[in-house]
Parts: C-alpha cells; structure tokens; sequence
C-alpha cells in the first residue's frame, strides 16, 4: 500500500499506516513519543480512541516523517479537519484538503517533467505536423542521431528530415554536436491552462489514431471505455492511475531510448 499522506483523508489512518504497516521500523512509535514528548501510550490513545495530536504535536509529527512542505499543510489539515467542532469549519477544510490533494497530484504528474521552450512561434512549428516531435524524440536515442537514420526510421525524405532539424535547432529542442543530432529538451509540460497543452494532447491522440488506422505491430495497446461509476470509486481509480504514472516515469527515465513510443491516459466526465 502507497502511504503517502495525500492517499489518507484521516491523519490517524496515516500515522498508523506508517507505524504498523509490514515495512515500519522496529520501535519508530517509541522514536515518536520522544520527538513529541510525550509517552508511548499517548500515541497509542490518540489512535484509538477521540484524542487528538495537539497542533505542535502536529507539527513535529511531520518533521519525524521528514514531509514535504505541501505533505505537511495536508497533514496539518487533516488533525485541524479531526478537531473541527463546526460544520462549518468542517465544510471549509474539507475544501482546503480537496485543493491541496488536487495539488500534488498535478506535481506528481510533472514530477520528471523539464520546462517548456519559452516560445510560441517554436512551438506552433512542433505542433504543425507529427514530424516535428517524432524527430525531437528521436533524437534522444543514439541510434537516430543522423539525418539518414532519422530518413530511414520516418521513411521521410533526407531533405525534410533536414529543414525540420533547423527549424528544431531554431527553437532549441535540438543542437548539432561532432556530427550528431542532439535531443535538448526531452521532457516538456505546460501549465493546464496553456494553449500549447491543450495541442500537445491533440497531438498525442493524433500519433495514437495514426497507429490504430496503420495497425503497425500486434504489440500496440489501445484501451477506451465509458463508463458509470460512483464518485468514491472514480477518486480511488484515478489515485491508482497517478502512482503508476510516476512508477511509469521511473521505468522511461531509467531505461534505454532503443525505440519511440507514445503513451496517452484519460479519466474524465465528458461535458454533454
């Protein structure tokens, strides 16, 4: 089980996640209770019965786990949620908790990702065709490094191949280095609200359309559904589908560039 505290919606679930899973270390609820000043069994009450960590044993708490600042304001909000006594006090920190969690799943999301090229006339070029960001990618891979390995891979001409490669270098997605074409922006994002995002998606989902007409190989995988489902089981799914997303990061980051891929994921309402 993940035990990241945004995967929680109650601080003592957390804590005791992190206290008496398989993976705990041995005697770390004692190591607590000294961070926190407090006896053992005070934790022990905390966890199973209505008291609650005060706030500066909250604090410290999350200093012991060693969290991240945005993982100790969702912590933090979680004990404040646990004491509230008002509906209304309730109501508001539900709220904070739900943006907070929306937060770091965007960071999670572009954990591994390097900022955008800061121009809009290099990046109306990448989106102008599917070429552009196939000979980018391309270019991370030694193996696609020259304008006749890239010609022979798109099965492209030598003399497009070559102007898209300017035009690349223009923008700073390539650069020519001892005689070889150089990937110099491998991992881009864009803010969710930015004209370029929303095209870049239109992009992928163009490359995936390309290969299910050509259905190049048996090995290509493409899964769509629709569905009803009650909202609880949408958050548990959608949880799932952004850990494996930084898994997946993990794997692509850390293994070869023999071949190009394309990867698209959506989990959405459709506006009707």
């Amino acid at each position: 089980m993940n035990d990241s505290v945004f995967n929680f919606n109650n601080y003592k679930d957390f804590l005791n996640q992190r206290l008496h899973s398989e993976n705990s270390t041995r005697g770390i609820q004692s190591q607590l209770a000294k961070h926190l000043s407090c006896q053992s069994s005070y934790i022990y009450q905390v966890l199973k019965s209505k008291n609650d960590l005060t706030d500066d044993q909250a604090y410290l708490t999350t200093t012991f786990f060693k969290l991240s600042a945005l993982e100790t304001n969702h912590f933090l909000l979680l004990v404040r949620y646990s004491k509230a006594a008002t509906k209304e006090l309730k109501s508001f920190l539900f709220n904070e908790i739900k943006t907070n969690k929306l937060e770091s799943e965007k960071l999670l999301y572009h954990s591994d990702a390097t900022p955008a090229v800061n121009s809009d006339e290099g990046w109306s070029f990448y989106f102008s065709s599917l070429l552009p960001s196939y000979i980018h990618m391309l270019t991370s891979s030694p193996k696609y490094q020259s304008v006749e390995s890239l010609s022979l891979k798109l099965k492209t001409d030598k003399s497009v191949i070559s102007s898209t490669l300017l035009e690349l270098k223009k923008y700073g997605f390539v650069d020519f280095e001892k005689n070889l074409w150089i990937n110099k922006n491998p991992n881009i994002h864009f803010s969710k609200e930015s004209i370029h995002n929303y095209n870049l998606h239109i992009l992928r989902r163009s490359q995936a359309m390309a290969s299910i007409v050509k259905m190049n190989t048996h090995n290509d995988l493409h899964f769509s559904s629709l569905f009803t489902l009650d909202h609880e089981s949408y958050e548990f799914i959608k949880k799932q589908i952004l850990e494996n997303i930084k898994k997946i990061q993990k794997k692509i980051h850390a293994g070869g560039s023999d071949e190009l891929f394309v990867m698209c994921l959506d989990l959405f309402s459709p506006q009707i």
